[in-house]
């Protein structure tokens, strides 16, 4: 998925978004499962419920091929550092997916600065596989250059069918004090692409939408259904009217069993603490089998492309969580485990700077949480990435 520095061919700039909330075990919820395709990701909830999670192995020592699709940042190179772990305690629950047709609805709005570019890009595989069937962050939404920017990849050779969604107000259910009251959505894509810009679901393509089977709950949420080439993709999430507020944007695949995945997200938003670090879910499908999947989180290699230097996550930590809440890996600076950073590298993901964070798991189905924050508390401008690499070969 995209993120950080200028995607490959992805339009747009800002920063991603996150999933879930922070505090010590915080849960997202499920919403309900549709139809045809299962995806999904979701709202902050204490005690999360979730798919099965068979367990979970750490890949310490993976074997790749295929070069990781990615979303980026610029960033620079270096040695390891000491190891922490951020503090929350998340995870995510998924929503359902199905089936629906594409359309666009443009409406005006401000465009942003660079968005996240994508790094190397894994290879769609091909069906049935362990795969990535929804993505999704949480993210406090401000303005200007700090508003939510999620950055997607898709790989393969056949369209995927996708709805988009950035969900606000209806996230108080789950606890949040401080929802985005009207988010607007906002979709760019590679050269050709023509921008997609939604602020009320129900303006344009409120049909394909509730065809999906799950349409936000809030008539002042957004979301848009298309069907997108391979390619780089930036959704980008503001406030009606230059409002801030605690958002989340998803992307759920309503059709899996086409030559093509979801295979890279990447959301740069404002990481803060307690509720506001950022949290990336992923939802893997039920297909028997361990998919690879390595997660980053990105901050010293943002500058000075994109903010400057004081304004970026200096010292980014990472939490990988299963749908329980429990831990499953925590990372401080990237080459703090040895073999954890040979297998990252092998696969051409190693982050620029020693300090940034990444882990490589092998993952059963089910439902994840990955939680970005500062060492010590350290606020800033970061990127969280989650890169499907597929199965082992």
């Amino acid at each position: 998925t995209a993120t950080a520095t200028a995607t490959p061919t992805a339009t747009a700039t800002a920063t991603p978004t996150a999933t879930a909330t922070a505090t010590p075990t915080a849960t997202i919820a499920p919403t309900p499962t549709p139809s045809p395709s299962p995806t999904a990701t979701a709202t902050a909830t204490p005690t999360a419920t979730a798919t099965a999670t068979p367990t979970a192995t750490i890949a310490p020592t993976p074997t790749p091929s295929p070069s990781p699709t990615a979303t980026a940042t610029a960033t620079p190179t270096a040695t390891a550092t000491p190891t922490a772990t951020a503090t929350p305690t998340a995870t995510i629950a998924p929503t359902p997916t199905p089936t629906a047709t594409p359309s666009a609805s443009p409406s005006p709005t401000a465009a942003p600065t660079p968005t996240p570019a994508p790094s190397p890009s894994p290879t769609a595989s091909p069906f049935p596989v362990t795969q990535a069937i929804n993505l999704s962050t949480r993210v406090k939404v401000q303005t200007a250059a700090n508003v939510g920017i999620g950055g997607f990849i898709i790989t393969g050779t056949a369209p995927k069918h996708v709805i988009i969604r950035a969900i606000g107000p209806s996230l108080v259910r789950f606890g949040i004090t401080d929802p985005l009251a009207d988010p607007v959505l906002e979709l760019h894509g590679p050269a050709g692409f023509s921008t997609v810009v939604n602020d009320n679901w129900r303006d344009t393509q409120e049909a394909e939408i509730q065809a999906t089977g799950i349409p936000p709950i809030d008539d002042r949420e957004s979301a848009i259904v298309a069907t997108l080439v391979p390619g780089a993709y930036t959704s980008i999430v503001r406030g009606n009217g230059g409002t801030s507020g605690v958002a989340l944007v998803e992307i759920y695949d309503l059709n899996q069993f086409v030559d093509s995945k979801l295979a890279n997200l990447s959301t740069r938003a404002f990481v803060s603490i307690g509720d506001d670090i950022v949290i990336a879910g992923l939802q893997l499908n039920n297909i028997v089998g361990l998919d690879r999947i390595i997660v980053r989180g990105i901050g010293p290699s943002l500058a000075p492309s994109l903010p400057p230097g004081s304004a970026v996550l200096a010292n980014p930590t990472l939490e990988l969580r299963d749908s329980n809440g429990a831990l499953l890996i925590a990372n401080n600076d990237w080459q703090d485990n040895p073999v954890q950073a040979a297998a990252i590298t092998a696969v051409g993901l190693a982050p620029t700077n020693n300090l940034e964070s990444a882990v490589f798991a092998s993952l059963p189905p089910g439902l994840y949480t990955a939680l970005l924050a500062g060492l010590n508390g350290e606020t800033g401008i970061g990127v969280v990435e989650v890169y499907d690499l597929g199965p082992t070969p």
